[in-house]
């Protein structure tokens, strides 16, 4: 009998632990979009039905970019209201106005920095 005891709590020990990693996975996806998590701005590699993430950017800062031609998908996913700028020059120079959350689909060409600030 406490074998059974034993056996049946270890197998709702395991339940209940694998019901709670189900729901916490379910609320990381709701917060997740075309693979780009909540809190991050992305980048989706060339064209418009790309749905493949190529850079990711959680933290506030300059960010310069490397092979990124023609339009691309850019995801502010961030919280709290934060910004995303895209720069002309290196090092967040000569940027195009900040924006908020959403998308924008942009020509990535002349792009060579991102700024993501509060």
């Amino acid at each position: 009998m406490k074998r059974l005891k034993a056996a049946l709590g270890i197998g709702a020990a395991t339940l209940a632990a694998s019901a709670s990693m189900l729901a916490g996975a379910g609320t990381a996806h709701a917060d997740t979009v075309l693979d780009c998590a909540d809190g991050y701005v992305c980048i989706y590699s060339e064209g418009i039905d790309s749905t493949t993430v190529t850079n990711r950017y959680y933290n506030y800062g300059t960010y310069n970019l490397s092979n990124q031609y023609n339009n691309h998908w850019v995801f502010n996913h961030q919280t709290g209201g934060a910004h995303v700028a895209l720069c002309y020059g290196y090092n967040g120079t000569n940027c195009l106005p900040a924006t908020g959350p959403g998308w924008q689909f942009v020509n990535l060409t002349p792009i060579n920095s991102i700024v993501v600030s509060p």
